[in-house]
């Protein structure tokens, strides 16, 4: 009985995160208390950006990897809408003017979805006229910021959208 695990305990209260502590086989001389327990992994929240111009896009995701988000990009709204209902993403970034399906179009289709009904959703958009705001809000983004970005106020943005 000596060489059986005195304790295993898993626990995972929160989505995002999730921990182990493994006890060592009672009767083990060489316990540490250290020793005896498995780090916390937390996980990288995920966003999706979407943008029909690559660079733009590529760039939108090195900032949100850079702000602590494990970040795919799509371009197109009808590639970003078939991503987004085979994984999970915690935020979306996304242009308006995109060929086929635009902006406002792929937020009304990504709202009508259950998981996707309250995640954060910010336009980042070179339409700047005083009626796109409200139309992209209306359409289902919770903000709308213009091009070119200006990363402080991008991450200050998400950071008050996620809290």
């Amino acid at each position: 009985m000596s060489n059986h695990l005195h304790e295993t305990a898993m626990s995972g209260a929160v989505p995002s995160q999730s921990s182990a502590t493994v006890r060592k086989p009672i009767g083990s001389s060489q316990i540490d208390a250290e020793d005896d327990k498995v780090p916390e992994y937390q996980f990288k929240p995920r966003a999706l950006v979407v943008d029909d111009s690559a660079d733009i896009a590529f760039m939108l995701v090195m900032i949100l990897q850079h702000g602590g988000y494990e970040a795919a990009m799509a371009t197109s709204a009808v590639e970003a809408l078939a991503l987004a209902q085979r994984e999970h993403f915690d935020l979306i970034v996304s242009d308006i003017g995109m060929p086929q399906m635009d902006g406002y179009a792929f937020a009304e289709n990504l709202r009508a979805l259950p998981a996707y009904a309250q995640i954060p959703m910010i336009a980042v958009t070179g339409f700047a006229e005083y009626d796109d705001r409200d139309r992209a809000l209306s359409a289902g983004f919770n903000t709308h910021l213009k091009k070119p970005v200006d990363v402080v106020k991008l991450l200050e943005l998400i950071e008050d959208l996620r809290h």
